[in-house]
């Protein structure tokens, strides 16, 4: 008898050993099939070609395609707008248009590189013979950054875009129907155009003049000048994307798992942790978060 359990206990444990290592073995192949699809996955995600997945962008519409073809190989069931794409608005803030112009005199001057309008400039045009001195209602007034700039050198709280925007309200309310601004002081004010500015509209334009024009046209202060100006902005869209796929096992709760796909493009949003890159470049988000929708 003892014979025979001894027998059978070998064969038990013998069988025993052989699930566990077949097991194991399937383990293994099972994680290298996911850790080969993973890869894959990453790899073509976080590829050159997707131009780093800005979401609106022909890159994105390429990682929502290998997406979509994925969820579909695997059974899931459609559940965006479009079967599984649901599409959705981004603002992209304003454009300067074509038709954008400044004339001072007989110099024209180059939108973008000589002048700006502050994106909550309405759309408008206006003619009118100028002085830098005078400031007077139903004129233009123009205005020089130096004083704010260098009282202000050793404030880290100063904020000159606040105080733009605040002086030109000042100044709408005391009839000026335009602000024009530029910069005689050492202090560099870092002004550029802001398209995704997100300060209320104002019903003047607030414009700003490079520093060369500036001290071109504004060095004689109480000159008269002739402007020109028309203001044409639009507000600009893109559209993103949600790729959604269902599984129904018949539970009465249902867990969403989210990733985003898309990523920062060529940084063009100004969301880059990489704050100084002389040419644009592919963020090509492997781990932000190809990783994550893999």
């Amino acid at each position: 008898m003892k014979s025979f359990l001894t027998k059978y206990l070998f064969l038990f444990s013998f069988l025993l050993g052989a699930c566990t290592a077949s097991q194991k073995t399937a383990k293994v192949r099972n994680n290298t099939s996911m850790l080969d699809s993973l890869k894959a996955n990453i790899s073509y995600l976080a590829d050159d070609r997707l131009e780093g997945r800005r979401a609106g962008t022909q890159g994105e519409e390429l990682a929502m395609n290998y997406i979509q073809q994925k969820f579909q190989s695997i059974g899931l069931l459609p559940k965006g707008q479009n079967g599984f794409i649901q599409s959705f608005p981004i603002d992209d803030g304003k454009k300067i248009m074509a038709k954008t112009k400044l004339i001072i005199d007989s110099t024209s001057l180059r939108v973008e590189k000589d002048f700006f309008p502050f994106p909550y400039s309405p759309n408008d045009s206006l003619e009118n013979d100028v002085s830098v001195a005078l400031q007077e209602a139903e004129t233009p007034w123009i205005y020089d950054l130096h004083e704010p700039l260098e009282e202000n050198a050793k404030n880290p709280h100063f904020d000159l875009s606040a105080y733009i925007y605040e002086n030109a309200q000042k100044a709408k309310e005391k009839g000026a129907t335009a602000v024009f601004l530029y910069n005689t002081s050492s202090i560099d004010d870092g002004l550029k155009f802001e398209a995704k500015d997100k300060k209320e509209p104002l019903s003047i334009p607030v414009i700003y003049v490079a520093k060369n024009m500036a001290e071109k046209l504004f060095s004689n202060i109480t000159a008269t000048m002739h402007i020109k100006l028309v203001v044409e902005m639009k507000e600009q869209k893109r559209t993103g994307h949600n790729v959604i796929g269902y599984l129904d096992n018949g539970a009465p709760n249902t867990v969403i798992l989210g990733a985003h796909f898309d990523h920062l493009g060529y940084g063009e949003d100004g969301n880059s942790m990489i704050r100084h890159f002389d040419h644009p470049m592919i963020h090509n988000g492997a781990d932000d978060n190809a990783s994550g929708t893999a």
